[in-house]
């Protein structure tokens, strides 16, 4: 069931939500609906959502090799005692 909801936004971002809203063929009160579904549906995982914007854009930007302990240990002592 669907009922009417009146938001208070800018300007500029209302323009540029509607050309994004053109762009994706949605009516922007589906792209709103389903920003604040997927919002809802990851309220436990607001720990992304207290992040600066910043800090959000670099998530994922580095990736970390996975290494078991043993394995850099290994490493370690190669390197300390055969020279690498």
């Amino acid at each position: 069931m669907s009922k009417k909801l009146t938001l208070s936004i800018d300007e500029t971002t209302i323009e540029k939500a509607k050309r994004y809203a053109k762009k994706k063929k949605k009516s922007l009160s589906k792209l709103v609906q389903e920003y604040l579904q997927y919002v809802a549906e990851r309220e436990n995982e607001n720990w992304e959502l207290e992040l600066t914007p910043t800090v959000r854009k670099l998530l994922g930007s580095v990736k970390i090799k996975e290494e078991s302990i043993e394995d850099t240990r290994f490493k370690y002592l190669e390197e300390k005692y055969l020279g690498g």
